[in-house]
């Protein structure tokens, strides 16, 4: 806010001759531009032009629609098939096809074979296809052909035409499996909905049966192989268990284990001296143990527990009962005492006994001893002849096994195939065949047409033309270079604006001092009159101007209406007031004011004629008026830069309030760059959004290298209901109620003016110095 404050406060300040610069504004003005943009800005950009907008979105609605009912509609039917990864089994018999795994490969893999060729070929034979109209264009001009009449079925698929056909089928179809299941969807086109179920359906049933045959071709060939592999089989078992027996014959081989007499009894006797030499080890440990204990001072006693003979265990039972017997006679008698000599005399003798009976123990161990150790050298002398023996026929054995070993393998391999031959045997029935697929719902007669999608395309063309008018806005927004804001305009060339004129086409196209009389309570007698003010309050240390020039870049731009107008404000104001039509090629001031060309400027600076001859008063007003007169061939830049030219001047601003000057467009000729020094003020005109700004740019620099004093530039013709559109800040003056507020109720007539009211306004105004002020006419 601060930085616009600033920008503002230097477009206040007075232009003097030669101060014209571009001193930034327009780069500031860009920044601030760009920093303000707004959706606001893009909705005044479709509101002005949104005949571009409504005529892109009908036009390609009508041509859409046109299109669409030009189009054959087209039906789509569909089908759902789904994948088994499991088939049932029927007497848990192994099928020889086995089931699909189910997995995402698989059920692409399948997804392929219902969109194959092949299957498809199948389908155009199974529904004659081929003399099908929709499917092959040339029926229609040569009629149908039966199918009889065809050659070979394998040589009519070479045929181009059926190739043709295949290819239009082809490109009708569609198979999609669908996501995260086992399920693939198979859609077909026709022009007929009925077909298009017709064909839908046949698809989907010669994939199963396809896939039926499939299984069953594989039993077939899995039949004749076990029958031919069986035969085979059946000669080598025959073959191998022959010569198994004859190799058993020649090497005296058992038949039941495949074992000699040599190795039996050589394992026999291997076992019996195992035997042996374990008996004669644990006799050995006895008897080294009886042994040890003999030769403790308790051995006999200790020994005696260590035999396990009953003889030696009644003995220890009645050394046990006598000693038990001596120890309690001896707490009453003493050791002389016949009892005690008598249980001790027993003692000693059973003692004997045992003692003796360990003894034969011991000399029995010794003899069992030797006897084990000699057959141990027997059974080893036994072993050692026997080893040579096996060692001759181990070889023989060798080959007998391996003979065996193949004559085994046949016979499991011919059991297995003739028990598998039997299961395969009872799939041959094709009844029996269950396929790896189902159909899960077959297709319907479709009721609306899936092509053209009436709805969808006209959306899309509506979006599509919406966004295709909004991008041709914006690109017209962006080439558009005419200038559309007196801000901007100030910004881009440094020269303050002084507001704008509303477009009223009675003005434009007819008298405008007449219509204007009648208008000036409306917003466009407000811009005049805020022109006005804008001039004087450009110069605030000066006096006003007394001699005014309105120029422009380009003609038509409306620079002679508004001298018009500016002139007729301030003379029924009081003020009097002189216009000069300085536009000698293409004057309108005459045409404005409803008068005749007459001598004019080029009479009075050329021909001669007098000051008051060229003068005509406008009405019984104070407004005088100069034409540019009649059509000539002379120079005007030499007229307007002429002595003659000057001394009008002194003597209209000795004579005159205000002096309005309308001189050609800068880019037209010289006569503006001439005259700018000479006056007082110039007030620059610009077409409202017409006008480039690189031209009115391109005319301030000429007249500012001319010494031009700027008061400011003026739009004109500005149309109002566009200019709201704007996000300006003074884009809703003259419009919208401010438009009431200016014209008053449309419906009450305005009062006619008091004409001596404006005589007392007006000499009240030159008596207080308000020179051509019209705030008489504000307070009427």
């Amino acid at each position: 806010m601060h930085e616009r404050s600033q920008i503002e406060n230097r477009l206040n300040e007075p232009q003097s001759a030669g101060s014209y610069t571009d001193s930034g504004y327009g780069a500031q003005y860009q920044a601030m531009q760009q920093s303000g943009a707004s959706l606001t800005e893009m909705f005044g950009a479709v509101q002005r032009r949104k005949w571009v907008l409504i005529s892109m979105v009908l036009g390609s609605l009508v041509l859409g629609g046109v299109i669409l009912s030009m189009l054959t509609p087209r039906y789509t039917a569909e089908a759902m098939v789904l994948i088994e990864s499991q088939a049932s089994s029927i007497a848990t018999i192994v099928s020889v096809a086995n089931g699909l795994p189910g997995d995402a490969a698989q059920i692409q893999s399948e997804a392929y074979i219902l969109n194959s060729r092949t299957l498809a070929h199948r389908v155009i034979d199974k529904l004659g296809l081929i003399n099908d109209p929709e499917f092959n264009g040339e029926i229609s001009a040569t009629g149908a052909r039966s199918s009889s009449d065809a050659a070979d079925p394998e040589e009519q698929k070479q045929n181009p035409q059926y190739q043709e056909v295949a290819d239009e089928f082809y490109s009708r179809l569609s198979v999609m499996p669908q996501m995260n299941s086992r399920v693939i969807s198979v859609q077909f086109v026709s022009e007929q909905p009925e077909k298009a179920s017709v064909i839908t359906n046949a698809l989907v049933e010669e994939y199963i049966l396809s896939r039926l045959e499939a299984k069953y071709d594989s039993t077939q060939r899995a039949n004749e192989w076990l029958s031919e592999r069986i035969l085979d089989l059946r000669d080598n078992v025959e073959a191998s268990e022959s010569e198994a027996a004859r190799l058993r014959q020649q090497f005296g081989m058992s038949e039941q284990d495949g074992t000699t007499l040599s190795s039996k009894e050589l394992s026999e006797i291997s076992a019996n001296l195992i035997m042996s030499r374990a008996t004669r080890a644990e006799l050995t440990a006895r008897l080294r143990e009886l042994k040890r204990l003999t030769e403790s001072p308790d051995g006999v006693r200790l020994a005696s527990e260590f035999i396990d003979s009953p003889l030696v265990q009644s003995l220890r039972e009645q050394q046990v009962q006598i000693e038990r017997t001596l120890a309690e006679l001896s707490s009453e008698y003493g050791p002389k005492h016949p009892r005690i000599i008598n249980l001790r005399a027993e003692a000693e003798d059973v003692r004997a006994k045992i003692a003796n009976e360990v003894n034969k123990t011991m000399g029995s161990y010794e003899n069992d001893i030797n006897v084990a150790r000699a057959k141990e050298r027997s059974l080893e002398a036994s072993i050692e002849n026997l080893k040579e023996d096996v060692g001759a026929t181990s070889q023989n054995s060798i080959k007998v096994r391996m003979v065996e070993r193949e004559a085994e393998a046949n016979r499991t391999l011919l059991a297995t195939l003739m028990a598998r031959q039997k299961e395969t045997l009872s799939q041959e029935d094709f009844d029996f065949q269950q396929p790896d697929a189902r159909i899960i719902s077959y297709a319907d007669t479709p009721i609306e047409a899936s092509y053209p999608n009436n709805v969808a395309v006209l959306a899309l063309l509506l979006i599509g033309s919406t966004f295709l008018g909004l991008f041709i806005i914006l690109l017209l927004e962006l080439l558009d270079r005419g200038v559309s804001n007196g801000e901007q305009l100030a910004m881009e060339t440094g020269v303050p604006s002084l507001g704008f004129a509303p477009f009223i086409q009675a003005i434009e196209s007819g008298e405008t001092l007449p219509v204007f009389a009648s208008i000036r309570d409306s917003a466009y007698g407000q811009s005049i009159k805020t022109l006005n003010w804008g001039i004087k309050l450009g110069f605030p240390d000066n006096a006003p101007p007394k001699t005014i020039m309105v120029t422009s870049s380009i003609p038509l731009e409306g620079k002679s209406t508004i001298a018009s107008c500016l002139a007729y404000n301030q003379a029924v104001t009081g003020s009097k007031v002189l216009l000069i039509d300085a536009d000698m090629r293409r004057p309108t001031i005459h045409k404005n004011s409803g008068m005749d060309r007459g001598p004019g400027l080029v009479g009075l600076l050329e021909e001669g004629a007098t000051f008051d001859e060229v003068v005509v008063q406008y009405e019984d007003t104070n407004l005088d008026i100069i034409p540019a007169g009649r059509q000539n061939s002379y120079d005007s830049e030499g007229l307007v830069n002429s002595a003659s030219m000057n001394q009008l001047l002194q003597l209209a601003a000795h004579n005159y309030d205000l002096i309005v000057i309308d001189t050609p467009p800068i880019m037209a000729c010289s006569d503006a760059r001439i005259l700018c020094n000479k006056v007082d003020a110039t007030v620059f005109v610009v077409r409202w959004s017409s006008t480039k700004l690189a031209v009115v740019r391109t005319a301030l620099e000429q007249l500012s290298a001319s010494g031009a004093h700027f008061a400011g530039v003026f739009l004109s013709m500005v149309d109002l209901k566009s200019y709201a559109t704007y996000d300006y800040g003074d884009s809703s003056a003259y419009s919208g109620e401010m438009a009431h507020y200016y014209a008053g109720d449309p419906g009450t007539p305005r009062a006619a003016p008091d004409k001596k009211a404006e005589e007392l306004w007006a000499a009240t105004g030159r008596l207080f110095n308000f020179g051509s002020d019209n705030k008489a006419d504000e307070t009427l």
